[in-house]
């Protein structure tokens, strides 16, 4: 896995896991979608699995100094 800071390439692997996780709201709109990825004060990462959006992201978790355990993943938008 690769983390990545969002890039306009990564919009339509982040929307297909949103709507997989039953949040369709944010593929309504992809102009939306991606101002909201990008808006003054976010930070978006992609974890990629070589050149696809992954929804796997214990290694981030992970590479923070104070981080609780997660078993799993999560794309929050």
């Amino acid at each position: 896995m690769n983390l990545q800071r969002y890039e306009h390439a990564h919009l339509t692997g982040i929307v297909a896991l949103c709507e997989a996780e039953g949040w369709p709201s944010l593929g309504a709109d992809l102009h939306r979608a991606h101002a909201t990825l990008t808006a003054p004060g976010v930070t978006t990462v992609a974890a990629l699995d070589g050149d696809l959006v992954t929804d796997t992201a214990e290694p981030f978790y992970r590479s923070y100094e104070h981080h609780r355990t997660f078993t799993g993943f999560r794309l929050y938008p």
